[in-house]
């Protein structure tokens, strides 16, 4: 209720993509159950893009290790992770991250996790008065991050916000609460660290 009203008050009246994508993750956990990891994602994958069309971000299905499973915007950019050494995550380990079919021109990202408990980390920018990071499109980025610290074993969602132009921490907080736009793509992948 409260995020319905927020939208109301924004001017808008549709569910944001973290709501779509929970609403279809909830429909296909009560018709399958609690399929594996792989199986999980598959299907959400494959009803986010038949229940929502077009206008949801749309998940890339390809065969891909568990922790490795790239996210497909809207324009057909990818967003992969990859834990060194692999082939898990770990705590300890590093991750590395890739962004690939960005539209022409785009070629900013500011990257954080989410855990399970909701604690935010930023990786991308470093801090509240950078901006956030360079990439070159299809090519592993030259700076990982290292999973120590706050980084518990447990479920994160790595949320990548691909741009035009760099953006600072607040302004990227605010695209992802809007699901981005036609400058701003966000695109979304899972990793599961172990001890």
């Amino acid at each position: 209720m409260k995020e319905r009203a927020a939208r109301l008050l924004s001017g808008r009246n549709e569910p944001s993509v973290l709501e779509r994508e929970s609403l279809a993750r909830s429909v296909i956990d009560d018709a399958v159950g609690q399929p594996d990891k792989r199986r999980h994602h598959l299907w959400i994958r494959l009803a986010a893009a038949g229940a929502v069309g077009a206008a949801v971000v749309t998940l890339l299905v390809t065969p891909l290790p568990r922790d490795l499973a790239p996210r497909s915007g809207s324009a057909g950019t990818t967003f992969e992770t990859i834990c060194r050494p692999g082939p898990d995550c770990a705590v300890g380990g590093q991750l590395v991250f890739r962004v690939s079919n960005a539209p022409q021109g785009f070629e900013h990202v500011a990257i954080f996790a989410q855990r399970e408990d909701g604690l935010v980390i930023w990786y991308f920018p470093t801090d509240e008065r950078e901006m956030s990071a360079t990439f070159r499109d299809s090519e592993w980025m030259d700076e990982g991050v290292a999973l120590v610290g706050a980084h518990a074993p447990g479920l994160y969602v790595i949320h990548a916000l691909v741009s035009r132009e760099p953006v600072t921490r607040a302004s990227a907080r605010a695209l992802v609460e809007r699901g981005g736009d036609e400058s701003h793509e966000l695109l979304r992948t899972q990793v599961t660290l172990h001890p």
